[in-house]
């Protein structure tokens, strides 16, 4: 069984359809990527596979049962099994980042049941794991666009789902940080099991990750691809098509 199953989605917005009869599957564990120029629909088609958003055609399976419909996948259940992480998450300035990671354990617990040393001890380490450098108290309305993002990070990896659907995790990010956080999506997959869902305009750094595919929204028929060299430069160059750029 597949761990996402999408069969003939249609993704749109507004009145404009992005992509149409869109199905493919994804399997685990493993690093897979989202691809498309500006405009193409991977933030709909995320919002849509994180149970957020339903779509007027087509079907989509987490783990074998619905996100949408009758029998829908309870939300709780739903957080255990995937985590996900848009482009521009927003949090109260005045919650120390510990706090943010520590919400992660929320669908672990029963819902009358508080947050315990436990679960705080689980997001220090998510913190010191994911290189954050500030203290655990730091408020979040204080950090950098960088350092906010390592903080929901830290938050996934409490969370533990074994689906990650991430949206341009490293637009926010400097070098050294983006670097990082290609080699931990690595570790997710290979160390812990897990299987990875990121939409990216860095096509070029997907080149440097084995065993990684990607799935472009201007040609999604093909299915996922091994992230080769000549697949990539050659899909960077329908995006420029595509964008009028040459």
């Amino acid at each position: 069984m597949s761990l996402l199953q999408v069969s003939r989605l249609e993704v749109r917005r507004g009145e404009r359809i992005l992509v149409a009869d869109l199905s493919f599957a994804v399997e685990g564990p493993g690093l897979h990527f989202l691809t498309g120029p500006n405009g193409a629909g991977k933030s709909t088609l995320l919002l849509m596979l994180a149970g957020l958003l339903p779509p007027g055609k087509g079907e989509i399976l987490l783990g074998g049962a619905p996100l949408y419909g009758p029998g829908a996948m309870p939300k709780r259940a739903r957080a255990r099994q995937l985590v996900y992480l848009p482009q521009h998450p927003s949090s109260p300035a005045e919650l120390p980042a510990l706090d943010l990671v520590a919400l992660g354990r929320l669908p672990h617990l029963h819902w009358t049941q508080p947050l315990g040393q436990a679960d705080y001890a689980l997001a220090r380490k998510a913190l010191a794991d994911i290189g954050f450098a500030r203290p655990p108290a730091q408020w979040m309305g204080t950090l950098s666009g960088g350092e906010r993002q390592m903080v929901w990070l830290a938050q996934g990896l409490v969370q533990n789902g074994d689906l990650w659907l991430l949206d341009e995790p490293t637009q926010h990010l400097d070098a050294a940080r983006r670097a990082y956080l290609f080699g931990l999506m690595e570790r997710l997959c290979t160390e812990m099991g897990k299987t990875l869902l990121v939409a990216t305009h860095e096509l070029e750094a997907l080149a440097n990750l084995p065993g990684a595919r990607y799935i472009d929204l201007l040609s999604p028929g093909a299915g996922f691809r091994p992230c080769s060299q000549a697949a990539l430069a050659a899909t960077l160059e329908a995006h420029k098509a595509a964008s009028g750029l040459f």
